[in-house]
């Protein structure tokens, strides 16, 4: 709440743990407070986040900065801290705050910084799956989803508020959304306040009549594997800010219909650019179809200039996901 005086000085640490809010610098001041009753050394930060434009260091302008975050000396750099993401992992700044020149207020001394680009492991999520494909055309799919960065504090922001039970039943309500009449078999996810690992969900569900037939010919596309760019639209004036890069991996199983054979795969692809590199791969072994897939968004400023080129990328891929299609045959007796 900026407003008053507050706005502009912080809270003392002792009103910021007595009220139990305040804005970046009430929860600035009472990390840094919190550190140095730990023997820890610790400094306000000013930022101008992704929200804002980058620090002119030739102009002394306090309202170049929207945002206050700590620093903690470590080695010959800083490890920088956002007390306001309550729920993020310790150590990992969020892309707003990320590859930005900072003022550091060091004692009685201010330094110029810049937060570190990219934290590993990158922004993302990495998707294992294993379908088994039933001769009624249905699909059984097991999966493990684990989410890094940004996309495991989207996941545990949207979950701190709700129980194990509704966290089911809207997982429950997604997978009808991907093909209806599905039937969730079992879910799990991690505790959204447990830092100690990357979120998790592990899930099995069955989706009955998913695939296409044809006569003797069984084809479907695999369920929620689109990957693609975040913006493509036709032309821009300004611009592109995408404030941080991200993957997204698949790795899967597919095992065939009994009864059927595998009548024809995608092709791969691989696109590599300044922007974004996109790979996808199937293969055939022992009777079963193995895929990798695997985009990458690079750039995360792209101008009106180069626009036009990055779009051509993104349709590269936009057109390869709508042609990912698997067929399979039903295998000949020897009466037929």
């Amino acid at each position: 709440m900026d407003l008053g005086e507050p706005g502009y000085e912080p809270t003392p640490a002792r009103e910021v743990l007595e009220n139990k809010y305040g804005d970046c610098k009430d929860k600035s001041t009472l990390l840094i407070s919190m550190l140095a009753a730990a023997g820890i050394k610790a400094y306000y930060v000013f930022i101008p986040t992704h929200h804002t434009e980058d620090l002119i260091r030739g102009i002394p302008y306090p309202f170049q900065f929207d945002h206050c975050i700590v620093a903690v000396p470590e080695g010959e750099g800083y490890l920088f801290l956002d007390p306001t993401d309550s729920m993020r992992r310790f150590g990992y700044l969020p892309a707003m705050d990320r590859g930005r020149k900072v003022l550091i207020f060091k004692d009685d001394e201010v330094l110029f910084a810049k937060t570190p680009s990219e934290d590993p492991p990158p922004d993302g999520v990495l998707i294992r799956q294993r379908i088994k494909v039933g001769v009624d055309g249905s699909l059984e799919i097991s999966a493990l989803k684990t989410y890094l960065g940004d996309s495991d504090f989207t996941m545990r922001r949207a979950y701190e508020d709700k129980s194990p039970a509704q966290i089911k039943e809207d997982f429950k309500s997604n997978i009808e959304s991907w093909s209806p009449g599905a039937k969730l078999i079992d879910y799990h996810c991690t505790d959204p306040f447990d830092f100690t690992e990357w979120f998790r969900e592990r899930y099995k569900f069955y989706a009955p009549n998913y695939c296409e037939r044809a006569g003797d010919l069984l084809f479907f596309k695999i369920p929620n594997i689109w990957a693609g760019c975040i913006e493509w639209s036709r032309t821009r004036k300004y611009p592109l800010d995408i404030w941080g890069g991200w993957v997204r991996r698949h790795e899967m199983e597919i095992i065939p219909p009994p009864g059927y054979k595998i009548l024809r795969l995608p092709e791969p692809i691989k696109v590599k650019s300044p922007y974004l590199d996109f790979e996808a791969v199937y293969e055939e072994r022992a009777g079963k179809i193995f895929y990798r897939q695997e985009f990458i968004q690079k750039a995360v400023r792209i101008s009106p200039e180069e626009y036009p080129t990055y779009r051509r990328f993104c349709q590269r891929v936009e057109v390869y996901n709508r042609k990912e299609t698997i067929f399979f045959i039903k295998a000949k007796g020897k009466g037929d």
